[in-house]
């Protein structure tokens, strides 16, 4: 049994000793889609968000984290960038996922961002990964995190 206020015991997304159509591979390290499915949403560390500064405000930051990310997903499919772009915009995606508890989208970007700085590009099934992890996410927090109320 877990204490409340202890770290959250998530699935490792680290499988490298797994093949097939659930291992995605970002270069030489393979990550499990259930895995990170099942880790998509801390609940124990946006507790802890909600305590330090407040419900709204951790609502407001969600819907921006939201709508932030949709678009910046929606920029990379349709038009991506030159490289070095494409790298700023993978850690951006990166911090922005952890500051709100989106693990797993953190950790697919993290492990996209080490790949692309290693020389490497992103292809259409990592494009498919991050999109999941971002939706998996989103339905995940919206049932733990209720909207902003809307102001006047």
């Amino acid at each position: 049994v877990q204490e409340p206020d202890a770290e959250p015991v998530l699935p490792s997304p680290m499988a490298a000793d797994r093949s097939g159509p659930d291992a995605l591979s970002f270069n030489a390290v393979a990550f499990d889609a259930a895995a990170f499915d099942a880790a998509a949403f801390d609940a124990v560390a946006m507790r802890g968000l909600k305590k330090d500064l407040g419900a709204d405000c951790v609502a407001e930051m969600i819907a921006l984290f939201e709508e932030d990310t949709r678009s910046r997903l929606h920029t990379l499919r349709s038009s991506p960038p030159d490289h070095a772009t494409l790298v700023r915009e993978i850690h951006s995606l990166k911090g922005s996922a952890i500051t709100v508890c989106a693990i797993a989208l953190s950790r697919a970007a993290s492990a996209l961002e080490i790949r692309l700085k290693a020389g490497g590009g992103m292809t259409g099934t990592d494009m498919a990964t991050l999109e999941r992890l971002f939706e998996a996410y989103i339905s995940a927090v919206k049932m733990a995190v209720p909207s902003p109320e809307p102001v006047g």
